[in-house]
């Protein structure tokens, strides 16, 4: 081993000699001097070696270093050399070399003027890597192709390893252990390369103590001469001409071989021979003119229909020997009036503030809607297309995208994001099925969505193809908080408004769409730069009616011809109304609460579902801090359940489906529509949810949900908990697990729920009215009965393999009046129940968590 101690050489000397100067013996006895040990930096302890060993280490500077090879005891070999000025030294030390495996001591010394040190010493094993294999096949300069046999001579039972190299690269390799009589054939596998390119093929051999010098053996890929020509007889005469070889003929995308005919502009191709090589194999050739496709002001160097004139797929060629076959003459032709698909695009697009599954039929026909397998809204990667008005499907493949990570995806048209439709299986943001407009979404993108998007798809009677690529420099998330400026609810407008709303970071230009409530109106802004005083330039003229208005925001200027956008988002929606003569609106006005410790813009808006102007609608955004607000509606009937909903916008997105702005949100329901309103806004402290995890995976069907004891920031009077588990994406409808639960508990354990006199199935009370049922709670709790109607209690059990959402809610209603059974107003139902019922109809609860996700195995 390394010895690590060292003196301090001549000082220690002479520190010994004056310590003992001052003693009083008269025969001082001066110690001997001991040189320092040197080190071994190489070999390694237990490293193996051959002959001869590489030894270094340091020393003193310029100390003599004594090296030898010990085994058992007897020298198999030394060197010599000299420490340099720094104490570095490095020498190579010959031995006689044992036998296989033995171990081996290496000692070093050095000496200096006070002496000669004691020996470092490091354990080693002799070990000898084998000497290099005979390769006999393949032969130097022979031409192969994939795979090719490998075989030769080397040591019985050692490990054989054959690579394929192009250069420094390796194609493919293979191993194989060598047999008792000392051959060995096996076949190596390997990418294929170009015909003709020069290969190596490169074979070892290794035993436990090393590989042994490679064997290289020159070689060629297999090649043959294709020849044919290529002209073109009708069509777009501008563009160079690309001649495609692919190896199946039904591939569209990835061809193995390309031939470029420069371009004569203004001039139809006439024959032009070509010569391509290829290995053994079946070939298939195309070829385009690329006069520019759509979206494009330049050469896309893609087949895209009908811009560029082809030629069909040619017949199958087959090469299986070295003679060199001819390829039929291909002809390119004019394709406008084929049928294709166009607009192909592909952006960051947000859209909402979160992802819902869409929604089908099922049965058809039945009413009943359940969620889909696709995913609707969000922030999504957004790949589309649209078939060309003229154009049949029944001319055309289904459209697929590949994604920058080579999936390849079929874009759909079967709807079910912006209607309910029976077909939907596996929608993934496509609004309207048979809309002829086809897409594909991938949610969240980040950095891993950068890159080329291929779009293609083949006209089946034609055989053309058509191939278009979008590439993503970068993933921009433009914000969807975009509210209007002016006009805005909180003020009757004008017919004739001009439109004003915030830049949006990271956008070049915008369009502003505006729809009457009712329906009665449709008009935009044209495409623009600007932010302030942008005119409406179609649509009807305004009249007296509530508005909603939404804007697009793009990151480049869509104003200049064939202008690409990678990044949309759809704003959140504005409501103002228009009323020229001031006596059909109502104001709603009122003071803002936060009871929070969050600051954060304030967003309010007012509805009436069943108004005379459909759902007439006003909002404001307020600056965070606001103690009050306004909102001008038009007036509607008494009992047409106007709601007032606010939100804070903590995460600066407009959006209260937004998982932050959803636990901040407060409403108020059934106010009167014919009058003015006074109706004060109060934010407050969510529920936390503790258990489990937001996103947790694999729990089974009675899992124990549990959130934060709510007491530090509950109501002054009663309340009590509300917990609710529903299926993802949420439908029409009450969740179909619901439990009130008293303020003293803080979890709901599924496989071992409260019984009934601390738990209170709100299902059961709900369906029981929503049935048609009279709900008699007076026979005490857990005991009432529903006549008439067909009460559903809540789920016990969830279904597996289900995504779940769930959450709490804080309402202010007296469990106690449950649990004692207290009906003050003598109607066979208890005040808590009684309480509860408003809740159910939309009204409005204290607080609420924000809603987490899990899923059952």
């Amino acid at each position: 081993m390394n010895t690590w101690f060292r003196t301090a050489g001549q000082f220690a000397v002479w520190t010994t000699l004056a310590f003992f100067a001052g003693c009083s013996d008269d025969n001082p006895k001066i110690p001997e001097t001991v040189v320092a040990v040197p080190t071994i930096t190489e070999p390694a302890e237990g490293a193996v070696v051959a002959s001869p060993i590489t030894v270094s280490g340091t020393a003193e500077a310029s100390a003599a270093i004594d090296a030898m090879v010990v085994l058992d005891g007897s020298e198999l070999g030394s060197a010599t050399t000299t420490a340099d000025a720094n104490g570095n030294y490095t020498l190579s030390l010959p031995y006689a070399e044992p036998s296989q495996g033995r171990k081996l001591d290496v000692h070093v010394t050095q000496q200096t003027e006070l002496g000669t040190s004691e020996a470092a010493s490091v354990t080693v094993v002799q070990g000898i890597p084998p000497a290099e294999p005979d390769v006999t096949t393949p032969l130097t300069n022979e031409e192969i192709d994939s795979p090719v046999t490998i075989a030769g001579t080397g040591v019985a039972g050692l490990t054989v390893r054959a690579k394929m190299m192009e250069d420094a690269t390796s194609l493919g390799e293979a191993t194989a252990t060598i047999g008792t009589d000392g051959t060995f054939s096996f076949p190596l596998t390997y990418a294929e390369a170009a015909p003709g390119t020069e290969l190596t093929v490169r074979v070892t051999q290794s035993n436990e103590f090393g590989v042994s010098n490679p064997v290289d053996i020159d070689v060629r890929q297999f090649a043959v001469s294709l020849s044919g020509t290529v002209s073109q007889s009708s069509g777009e005469p501008n563009g160079t001409v690309y001649l495609r070889v692919y190896g199946s003929d039904d591939i569209v995308q990835n061809h193995i071989k390309e031939i470029i005919i420069t371009d004569t502009p203004n001039t139809l191709l006439p024959s032009t021979p070509y010569t391509v090589l290829v290995g053994r194999g079946t070939y298939y050739v195309r070829a385009f003119r690329d006069a520019s496709g759509p979206n494009a002001t330049g050469p896309d160097l893609e087949p895209t229909l009908p811009s560029d004139p082809q030629a069909a797929l040619s017949d199958a060629i087959v090469v299986t020997d070295n003679d060199d076959p001819t390829l039929p003459d291909v002809e390119i032709i004019d394709v406008s009036g084929a049928s294709f698909y166009r607009d192909f695009n592909v952006f960051a697009n947000n859209e909402s503030a979160r992802a819902q599954a869409p929604w089908r039929e099922n049965p058809p026909s039945s009413g009943d809607f359940e969620p889909g397998e696709g995913i609707c809204g969000g922030f999504f990667m957004f790949a589309e297309a649209n078939l060309d008005g003229s154009s049949s499907l029944d001319d055309l493949s289904s459209p697929w995208v590949t994604h920058p990570n080579g999936s390849t995806e079929t874009m759909l048209d079967d709807g079910g994001c912006g209607s309910d439709v029976a077909n939907n299986t596996d929608s993934s943001y496509d609004w309207n099925a048979d809309d002829d407009h086809f897409s594909f979404g991938w949610p969240a993108p980040d950095t891993s969505d950068v890159g080329d998007y291929v779009f293609a798809y083949r006209n089946i009677d034609l055989d053309l193809v058509h191939i278009q690529v979008d590439t993503i420099s970068a993933v921009t998330r433009l914000s969807r908080r975009v509210p209007l400026t002016s006009p805005t609810g909180a003020a009757a407008s004008t017919t004739n408004a001009t439109y004003s709303w915030d830049p949006v970071p990271n956008a070049a230009s915008y369009q502003m769409w505006l729809n009457a409530v009712d329906g009665a109106y449709h008009g935009s802004t044209g495409v623009v730069t600007a932010t302030a005083n942008v005119p409406l330039t179609g649509g009807a003229p305004l009249d007296d009616h509530a508005y909603q208005a939404s804007i697009h925001a793009y990151d480049v200027d869509l104003s200049v011809p064939n202008a690409d956008y990678d990044a949309r988002s759809n704003s959140i929606s504005s409501y103002f109304v228009i009323d020229d003569l001031g006596d059909d609106t109502v104001t709603i006005t009122g003071g803002i609460t936060n009871l929070t410790d969050i600051s954060a813009p304030i967003y309010v808006a007012a509805f009436d579902y069943n108004g005379p102007n459909g759902a007439v609608g006003a909002s404001v955004l307020l600056d965070p801090g606001a103690t009050s607000y306004a909102l001008t509606t038009l007036v509607s009937g008494s009992n047409d359940a106007s709601r007032v909903e606010g939100f804070l916008d903590i995460d600066d997105s407009g959006d209260v489906d937004s998982e932050q702005n959803r636990s901040h949100r407060t409403g108020y329901e059934s106010l009167d529509g014919s009058a003015n309103i006074t109706q004060p806004l109060t934010f407050t402290t969510p529920v936390t949810l503790l258990s489990p995890s937001n996103g947790a995976t694999g729990l089974g069907t009675t899992p124990e949900l549990s959130w934060e004891d709510y007491t530090p920031h509950a109501p002054s009077g009663d309340w009590t908990y509300g917990m609710f588990a529903q299926t993802a994406g949420g439908g029409g409808g009450l969740p179909p697990v619901i439990w009130a639960l008293p303020k003293s508990t803080t979890s709901f354990d599924f496989a071992s729920p409260p019984g009934p006199m601390v738990s209170y199935d709100v299902i059961a009370f709900a369906s029981c009215l929503e049935s048609g049922g009279t709900y008699d709670s007076q026979t005490g709790p857990g005991t009432a009965t529903c006549t008439g109607g067909s009460p559903v209690a809540s789920l016990s059990d969830l279904s597996s393999a289900t995504l779940w959402q769930w959450g709490v809610v804080i309402i202010e209603c007296n469990f106690n009046d449950y649990i004692a059974n207290i009906d003050l107003d003598n109607n066979n139902i208890d005040d808590f129940s009684d309480c509860l019922g408003p809740v159910l109809m939309g009204g409005s609860t204290y607080a609420q968590s924000a809603d987490r996700s899990f899923s059952t195995d």
